[in-house]
């Protein structure tokens, strides 16, 4: 082998070893450290009206993680969109502009080491909600399905969009060695403005007693599995994503999203 062909093989096997990235059908193109970090970094904005007593604020935690509460068997992937606290208003400055969301994924990794899909919503539906979830309140949200998949909607003005399958999911309890959420997201109908419209997206999970359990106050239905940190959305397809693992099981973990 001459010495051109040597630089440039070390050259790639160099490049190979420092990044793991992912290719998509959007396009998509994410670093493993990227994935591992939504929960491990803190949030890249802070979302408009939310109160300081939230843990989720800020930046990312995990709850229940992988122990389900006793007596309860079924599962509930959702996300958030929120305006960014520093432009409370997208919906009003920016009207044209709207957030692109699709493929709301949530996954179980097993005690046999494979992955099982276990909701996937192409089109998730939601509400808007009050920012701060002050006794549940919310409204009908603007939803519009889009052409080759997934919804777009708006937030600001005092309300979040939340999001989610159309139904819950029965699970296995005793079978849960890892939780993994993900969705697609991005800014569509920009193009006459010179700025972004400041947007913020996290993704979580909960565990519910049963499929036909409906929420209540004390929680006592529902709770969280983790929750997701907060990033801007662009108008490039990106991933958002949750998961339940340390960060040395992330390290290891053969992330399902090909």
């Amino acid at each position: 082998m001459n010495k051109l062909w040597m630089i440039l093989l070390a050259g790639v096997i160099l490049f190979s070893c420092s990044t793991t990235e992912v290719n998509t059908d959007e396009g998509i193109r994410l670093s493993r450290d990227e994935l591992i970090n939504d929960m491990f970094l803190p949030s890249e904005g802070v979302p408009a009206g939310v109160p300081d007593w939230i843990d989720w604020k800020h930046g990312p935690r995990v709850n229940y993680g992988i122990y389900v509460p006793e007596d309860w068997n079924a599962i509930y992937v959702w996300g958030q969109v929120y305006a960014d606290a520093e432009q409370p208003n997208p919906d009003v400055d920016f009207p044209l502009a709207r957030v692109h969301l699709k493929d709301l994924q949530l996954y179980i990794y097993r005690g046999n080491g494979t992955w099982s899909l276990v909701q996937n919503a192409r089109d998730p539906t939601g509400d808007s909600f009050v920012e701060d979830f002050e006794d549940n309140v919310n409204k009908p949200a603007d939803i519009r399905k889009e052409p080759g998949g997934g919804i777009s909607i708006q937030a600001g003005s005092g309300f979040n969009f939340h999001f989610y399958p159309n139904r819950k999911t029965r699970i296995n309890p005793d079978d849960i060695e890892g939780v993994f959420a993900v969705c697609k997201a991005r800014l569509i109908g920009t193009e006459s403005y010179d700025t972004l419209p400041k947007y913020l997206i996290n993704i979580g999970g909960d565990y519910w007693r049963n499929t036909s359990a409906n929420w209540a106050p004390d929680y006592e239905n529902n709770d969280d599995i983790a929750i997701g940190r907060f990033k801007y959305i662009t108008t490039e397809w990106q991933y958002f994503t949750m998961h339940t693992f340390s960060l040395e099981e992330a390290e290891d973990i053969v992330f399902p999203i090909k």
